[in-house]
């Protein structure tokens, strides 16, 4: 590293960070824009789906009636994964603005919303991995007592 990009590194912004670390920080939130709208991109789409799904269902609602399959729990259930999956997109989005205005403007309550949003989102998936891992443990110690079951039988 040459003294030049050593001085640079080691300057300070007024939020406190290395104009390396700054110049990272910007990066990071173009990137988590992208994602967020890409991810509202989907959400949308899926929204679009339900709906045709809602009126075409109605289409061939004689055939799933034959079938015994009711159409609106299937409905129901994708607007809550939609409902559901717009939480962390939205909390992804007020990182990535509230970063890029923290170090526009070097306005270290941006700065802190921005990390404050950030925690939410890996909060939320954390969450969201335990609770998916609870239920595979559940369904895995279902499968083994059933399968020791016909084992004795």
């Amino acid at each position: 590293m040459n003294e030049n990009n050593m001085l640079d590194s080691t300057l300070s912004t007024d939020l406190g960070f290395s104009v390396e670390t700054t110049s990272y920080l910007e990066e990071t939130s173009k990137w988590a824009k992208f994602l967020a709208i890409v991810g509202f991109v989907y959400l949308g789409l899926g929204v679009l789906g339900i709906l045709s799904m809602g009126v075409f269902s109605s289409a061939f609602d004689p055939l799933y009636q034959e079938m015994g399959i009711p159409m609106l729990p299937f409905l129901l259930f994708y607007v809550a994964i939609i409902g559901i999956m717009f939480i962390p997109i939205l909390y992804l989005y007020r990182f990535a603005t509230n970063l890029k205005t923290a170090i526009q403007d070097n306005d270290a309550s941006f700065l802190t919303d921005a990390f404050k949003n950030l925690k939410s989102h890996y909060k939320f998936y954390g969450i969201f991995v335990a609770i998916f891992l609870a239920i595979y443990g559940f369904f895995l110690a279902i499968g083994l007592l059933m399968g020791m079951g016909s084992f004795f039988m």
